[in-house]
């Protein structure tokens, strides 16, 4: 049973900041994106057709790639506390897009998540996309991670984005597109 979908079709509300964020350009914002050679043209499609989806920063048509990009730093987009089920397993997907691929500059920043079962006060790393990684030249794909029954002591699931230009000025884009989490659970025993 599907027990939460975010499509982004509006807003939800997550965190585009951190205190140790130092990006002065390129930061976490939702709409539609506007596409450039290292940016998403819209988000994954969803129902109802929208194209709306969380991106480091949206740009302006005709601008350069490097003009909205991350640049001096780092920049984190944080979910709301999700609720799980206490019983059954969960599998959690959601959609991603890194570039670091499009300019003179060797790629050498990455974009990495993590997911929190307490709130936020301590993060896991689920995957790291970085240089030499075959997602990492823009693209949307899917990622799906399983929480076991009693994985999460607060019943709950928040996720962490980050990517900043740390390296030599490379060209840096990043998205986030539709979370879904899926509940499963058994009825019944063994077959006799």
């Amino acid at each position: 049973e599907v027990v939460l979908q975010e499509p982004m079709a509006s807003d939800p509300g997550w965190n585009t900041s951190d205190p140790t964020d130092a990006a002065l350009t390129g930061i976490w914002e939702w709409g539609i994106p506007v596409g450039s050679t290292a940016q998403a043209s819209a988000g994954v499609p969803a129902p109802g057709g929208d194209q709306s989806c969380y991106v480091t920063e949206i740009g302006t048509p005709g601008d350069s790639a490097g003009i909205h990009d991350v640049d001096f730093g780092e920049t984190t987009l944080t979910s709301n506390q999700y609720s799980l089920s206490a019983t059954g397993l969960h599998l959690v997907s959601y959609w991603r897009w890194f570039s670091n691929s499009t300019s003179v500059s060797l790629p050498d920043d990455i974009l990495t998540i993590w997911k929190s079962f307490d709130g936020g006060d301590t993060w896991e790393v689920i995957e790291t996309i970085g240089p030499g990684n075959p997602q990492a030249s823009g693209g949307w794909f899917q990622n799906t991670f399983w929480i076991e029954e009693g994985e999460s002591p607060t019943d709950s699931l928040m996720l962490r984005f980050r990517t900043g230009d740390l390296g030599v000025g490379s060209i840096t884009e990043a998205g986030v597109d539709l979370l879904e989490i899926t509940q499963i659970t058994c009825v019944g025993g063994p077959p006799p």
